[in-house]
């Protein structure tokens, strides 16, 4: 039903983003734990890389554009990240704007992407000369971002279908979202840490007290600074 009315969106809004947003799992097992038998079960999941692209396409559009039509399935209410902090952490790059090839890789690993100068895969860009080429979590382009000294002086975006040169576009600027759903700023994942490592500490002190089994005593800190 949710593909039907998908379809039926597109053909009735052409020129509006209609997207499709459900789930991204083609399998799913839970991790689990047995205590008759003693036995943890691993969670295993095969992701559809295909509809992910999509989740990722509808995520850009609704933070990006105002005529924005999005099918979803129930997964849609289960959280990804708070979409307010998700475009904080994007990133807006525009022509003639003062900025290194060097300082643009550093931004784009802290976005989640990966280096690979072959690459071709979402979520990954490729630095060639004066070049860099960012491979959306979307799928469907690629942005390329050419330098002249230490400043843009071309941004494009390149259909990646082959047959699609034509539909190149110049851009006066971007916006770059995160490669993943899931990030956050770095002041609240330091403190998430530093609460996590109070938390562990606490248990560890219950468990020496109850003269119960620990594996390990050392908390996250100490192994960082053996």
């Amino acid at each position: 039903m949710a593909n039907q009315l998908y379809q039926e969106f597109k053909d009735f809004f052409p020129e509006a983003g209609v997207h499709y947003f459900i789930s991204y799992y083609d399998y799913y097992q839970p991790e689990a734990y047995i205590p008759r038998s003693d036995t943890y079960i691993q969670k295993d999941a095969k992701i559809n890389e295909q509809i992910e692209q999509m989740r990722y396409a509808a995520t850009a559009d609704i933070l990006s554009r105002n005529d924005v039509i999005i099918v979803a399935s129930v997964s849609c209410i289960y959280g990804i990240t708070n979409p307010k902090e998700y475009k904080k952490i994007s990133v807006i790059f525009s022509r003639g704007q003062k900025i290194s090839r060097k300082k643009i890789i550093e931004i784009l690993v802290e976005l989640q992407y990966k280096r690979n100068d072959l690459a071709s895969l979402a979520g990954e860009f490729s630095v060639r000369g004066e070049e860099v080429d960012i491979f959306l979590p979307q799928g469907e382009n690629k942005i390329r971002l050419s330098f002249d000294a230490s400043a843009i002086f071309k941004i494009q975006t390149i259909p990646l279908a082959l047959g699609s040169e034509t539909k190149i576009k110049d851009l006066e600027e971007t916006r770059v979202f995160p490669a993943k759903h899931y990030v956050t700023e770095k002041q609240k994942l330091v403190l998430a840490v530093k609460n996590i490592e109070l938390e562990l500490n606490r248990e560890l002190a219950k468990l020496k007290k109850q003269n119960r089994a620990i594996l390990s005593s050392a908390t996250p800190a100490n192994r960082r600074s053996r």
